[in-house]
């Protein structure tokens, strides 16, 4: 017969085992909060400089820090910096370039503005499709006033003029001299002269555009942007941080997802949202696994669950609630063609994206009109040397009943429509029907045969910056095979003057099939970013070498190893997991000859929030004074930065009052003790000073 004392042990052991289950079966249900993405610089090479609140004093900027609304920003001779917005938009600097952010709000939720201003240099931006009607990314220089809603251009401009290149989508550009709006799209491009107005324009066949391999490198940027892009908002969802469907846990997990539920309280709608959007991260994921059957088995089941939370007298609050989470889960297939297993579901989120605004006819008419905008994107993807006509032709198809039911539905809308928005849904239409006479011009010219000639802007007279900044000007020829991929960064910065090509009809390069032997003569591989932080995706590129000194693209041909357990490798990307320099080594076979390159990849500690300073840390106040007081952020790498603005003060008893950053003594003496506290990437750090009140009338 067992003791008091074993039969208390044993029921404590017993509690102590369900108590352990219990836990493990109510974190099942847990959901990881969503961390908004900012807007961070990225420098990929040499310095670049920042001078803040307008203010002409630089300082060294760091990469990753965040940026706000007046920043100005200046890239040195050989440097290479981005701003990554909100994580749907890619602005890249070249050197010598001088950005001023102009605005800059949101991260939240599916909206955001930024607007920015090039003083001098040359700017491109790869922007995401903005899904909502109050999102604006807007670039100007001091000619013209440029606004997207997602697309991909170049921007140069100093007080002599500026160039203006739409590489996707459509741009519509308002000149400063009389304000007259000009749309582009897709090839088209804008000269301006000091005084703003358009002096030139045309398509890139035919264009003045340096050659200089500037174009060519951020086209790759962008391939590699949107794809990574869409990788990141397809994490946000948190697919990975539950249990997968095709899990034996899986049950589990959703009756630990109901038990949340019923007691989360005012708080159920978001959470109901969340777990939805983990699910639909959760198809997305079953898909690329080649786990079809089961995806869309369990999309069905989250579509008869959305529509009844539709249905339902919270419909509004599913609505507002699902809304940044669908978006999210759309972007996450921006990059998915017709040939992927998933595009199916991309279109049934593109249809639930527009119910969720049916109560509002505008909205759900522009939630219409962006899936116009991806059946264009999706065309634009084939060109003469994809042999793919047959899908543009469907594609060309698809848009052109798109474009037909908006002009029907338009009609029942516009007398509803506000003033603020009837411009952009109307600019939207025009840049629509403008990139469909593009994609129809470009299914004549491919059916046309190809003459023996090559594309005008590969053997155009151009200005080539040479080492040391001397330049030297050369006339090339283009081959006859497919141009070569630009290199993994871009070159030096030309002259902005250069000769004009000769103008010369508009007609495609002649395609020829790249043999399996490369002629490779050597190789080299880059890694981007380098160095990198911790958790950050690092994407590998190798460039080959041939004979005569051109160079293409092959990390489709090479293949991967990684000198140091400080992460994982998957193709070409390699995710990073902690601090420390790895060695990346890359192989390509080519007639037999084995090519080897290295990359050393420099992975820091991800920079956290260290400490708070105040100033001034305390003292003497008399009654009635009054003293500013500020907070500056100290990180973990020894960066710091001005917080006075973001802090949240607090004061321990009455004997004093804030207001904003202002501490002002009351009557009484005593001691007052100040509290700031301030939170970055998820970190919260306080500090406190103290202060004497004293009621000596003598204020220093």
């Amino acid at each position: 017969m067992l003791k008091g004392k074993q039969l208390v042990w044993i029921i404590l052991l017993l509690l102590g085992l369900v108590a352990i289950l219990a836990l493990w079966l109510w974190s099942l249900g847990s959901q990881v909060g969503y961390a908004p993405p900012k807007l961070q610089l990225a420098i990929e090479k040499g310095a670049v400089l920042i001078s803040k609140d307008g203010t002409q004093m630089e300082e060294k900027a760091a990469s990753g820090q965040e940026l706000k609304a007046g920043d100005r920003l200046r890239t040195t001779e050989g440097s290479l910096a981005s701003i990554m917005v909100y994580g749907r938009a890619d602005v890249r600097l070249a050197e010598n370039t001088v950005l001023v952010v102009s605005e800059a709000s949101g991260g939240e939720g599916d909206s955001y503005v930024l607007r920015w201003k090039v003083e001098s240099g040359r700017v491109w931006s790869r922007v995401l499709r903005l899904l909502d009607m109050d999102s604006e990314f807007q670039g100007q220089s001091s000619q013209v006033v440029a606004t997207v809603r997602g697309t991909a251009f170049a921007l140069t401009g100093d007080t002599s003029g500026s160039r203006l290149l739409v590489d996707h989508g459509g741009v519509l550009a308002k000149d400063r001299k009389d304000d007259k709006p000009s749309l582009a799209v897709t090839g088209q491009w804008l000269d301006l002269d000091s005084q703003g107005g358009i002096k030139d324009r045309g398509d890139v066949a035919s264009s003045t555009w340096k050659n200089d391999g500037w174009v060519g490198y951020n086209q790759e940027a962008d391939k590699r942007f949107a794809q990574a892009a869409a990788d990141g908002m397809a994490d946000t969802l948190g697919a990975k941080k539950g249990v997968q469907p095709d899990d034996r846990l899986y049950g589990l997990a959703v009756w630990s997802e109901k038990l949340h539920l019923s007691l989360a309280g005012k708080n159920r709608v978001s959470l109901q949202a969340g777990y939805w959007g983990r699910h639909l991260g959760q198809v997305q994921d079953l898909i690329k696994r080649g786990k079809s059957g089961l995806a869309f088995k369990l999309m069905s089941q989250l579509e008869n669950d959305m529509q009844k939370a539709l249905a339902s007298q919270e419909a509004d609050a599913y609505r507002t609630a699902l809304r940044p989470i669908v978006s999210r889960a759309l972007l996450a297939l921006s990059q998915t063609g017709p040939e992927s297993s998933a595009y199916r579901l991309k279109i049934r989120i593109e249809d639930l994206h527009t119910r969720l605004w049916e109560n509002d006819p505008v909205r759900a008419y522009y939630a219409r009109a962006l899936s116009v905008d991806a059946r264009l994107d999706e065309a634009e993807l084939y060109d003469c040397t994809t042999k793919d006509t047959d899908k543009v032709k469907e594609a060309v198809n698809a848009v052109e009943q798109g474009l037909a039911r908006e002009q029907a539905d338009w009609e029942k809308i516009k007398d509803q429509v506000p003033d603020k928005y009837r411009s952009l849904l109307d600019e939207k239409f025009e840049v629509q029907k403008m990139r469909l006479e593009v994609l129809k011009k470009r299914l004549e010219d491919c059916s046309r045969p190809a003459p023996e000639v090559t594309t005008p802007i590969d053997s155009a007279t151009s200005t080539q910056a040479l080492p040391g900044g001397q330049a030297t000007t050369t006339t090339t020829t283009a081959p006859a095979t497919p141009p070569t991929k630009p290199p993994a960064t871009p070159p030096a910065n030309p002259p902005v003057t250069t000769t004009n090509p000769p103008v010369v009809p508009n007609t495609p390069p002649v395609v020829t099939t790249i043999p399996n032997a490369l002629g490779l003569t050597k190789i080299e591989l880059f890694a981007n970013p380098n160095p990198a932080n911790v958790g950050d995706a690092v994407i590998l590129y190798v460039k080959g070498y041939k004979a005569d000194g051109s160079s293409l693209d092959v990390t489709r041909n090479a293949t991967f190893q990684a000198i140091g357990d400080l992460g994982t490798l998957s193709g070409a990307k390699y995710q990073t997991s902690k601090a420390g320099s790895v060695t990346m080594v890359t192989t390509v076979v080519d007639s037999g000859q084995t090519f080897t390159a290295r990359a050393s990849l420099m992975i820091n500690q991800t920079v956290v929030l260290s400490r708070l300073d105040i100033r001034p840390a305390g003292g003497t106040l008399y009654a009635g004074q009054s003293t500013n007081l500020s907070v500056t952020a100290v990180y973990s790498n020894g960066f710091t930065k001005l917080v006075t603005g973001d802090a949240k003060w607090s004061l321990s008893n009455a004997l004093a009052s804030m207001a904003g950053s202002t501490i002002t003594a009351g009557k009484q003496p005593g001691s007052v003790t100040v509290t700031a506290s301030y939170t970055d990437t998820g970190v919260t750090k306080t500090q406190s000073v103290d202060f004497t009140i004293s009621m000596s009338t003598q204020i220093p």
